[in-house]
């Protein structure tokens, strides 16, 4: 009984999950649930589109499609390994929680620029530089890395590390999917382009209401970090 308590209590369950994050790193392979998520949203933007709402009403309809089929197929899988033993719904909602997380990845990202830098290795400072950022690397000095990194890190830290536990605390598990639903929804149709200007606006407002605390958090901690630990 004891032993159930313990494994089912939210912070140990927390703990379980950053230790496998640390330890393992964001789990890369084709089935991670935050790749299907960015699947689905290609595919009922597609039918969307086709069905002709291109406008904030088909921005709306994604959303609501993406939060229901998410959540619904989560808590189903849930309650089916339930029916079977705990233990498997346990082990679910951990790995889903693991892969929510990517402060192992980060840090270790972070990391090999910081040695390739201190090492005067432009080359190998770009490749590096480019697994945490999204934009063209070749052109980039020695500067230029140090800032794509800082940034790059200050906004992970929030998206793949703050923000999913700060929901966590509230709603669970549920919490966290929820977050990188919107969260993934948001780097996928949240631009101030012709496309997607008026269909991710529902996207794009989401994902700032959501970050609005956690954000102001994730800076509580980088401005603790900046000054207890200048040299960084």
């Amino acid at each position: 009984v004891y032993l159930v308590e313990l494994l089912t209590h939210p912070a140990f369950i927390l703990l379980i999950i950053l230790g496998l994050d640390l330890v393992f790193g964001d789990p890369v392979y084709r089935f991670h649930p935050v790749r299907l998520i960015g699947r689905l949203i290609a595919l009922y933007e597609a039918g969307l589109r086709h069905m002709g709402f291109n406008g904030k009403f088909g921005g709306v309809l994604l959303f609501f499609l993406l939060i229901l089929s998410t959540l619904l197929l989560s808590i189903v899988i849930y309650k089916l390994l339930e029916y079977f033993h705990w233990i498997l719904s346990w082990g679910w909602y951990v790995f889903l929680g693991w892969s929510s997380l990517a402060l192992g990845d980060l840090l270790k990202h972070s990391r090999l620029v910081a040695h390739a830098m201190e090492k005067e290795e432009l080359s190998l400072s770009k490749i590096h530089v480019g697994n945490l950022v999204g934009r063209d690397t070749n052109l980039m000095d020695f500067p230029a890395c140090g800032r794509a990194t800082v940034e790059s890190v200050s906004e992970n830290f929030n998206d793949g590390v703050i923000a999913p536990i700060f929901y966590y605390g509230i709603f669970g598990i549920p919490g966290m999917l929820l977050y990188k639903v919107i969260n993934t929804l948001d780097s996928m149709v949240g631009y101030r382009n012709k496309k997607y200007q008026d269909f991710g606006w529902c996207s794009a407002k989401l994902d700032d209401l959501m970050n609005f605390i956690p954000a102001r958090i994730s800076w509580l901690f980088l401005s603790c970090a900046a000054i207890f630990y200048p040299q960084l």
